[in-house]
């Protein structure tokens, strides 16, 4: 696919998430803001990887820092007794 085609098609499913999550009726404080990640499985690091969202590049980039967070700190989790502890 071509990366025109591919941006093509990340602005449609962007404008398509953006009216589901929030449709037209929606004061500021309200809105839902979103980013969708695309890649290829296997080819992180070598290879392209597309993301589009609705809110401002650096909003998006410290919300991505937190999941990046919270993901690493799962993976250092583990269960004892029912109760999550870190490793």
């Amino acid at each position: 696919m071509s990366l025109e085609a591919e941006n093509e098609i990340m602005a449609a499913l962007a404008a398509m998430l953006d009216d589901i999550l929030n449709g037209e009726d929606h004061s500021a404080e309200e809105k839902r803001i979103f980013a969708l990640l695309v890649f290829t499985p296997g080819a992180i690091g070598g290879s392209h990887a597309n993301w589009v969202s609705n809110g401002q590049r650096p909003d998006m980039l410290k919300a991505m820092k937190e999941m990046v967070a919270r993901f690493e700190a799962q993976d250092r989790l583990t269960h004892v007794g029912g109760k999550a502890v870190l490793q």
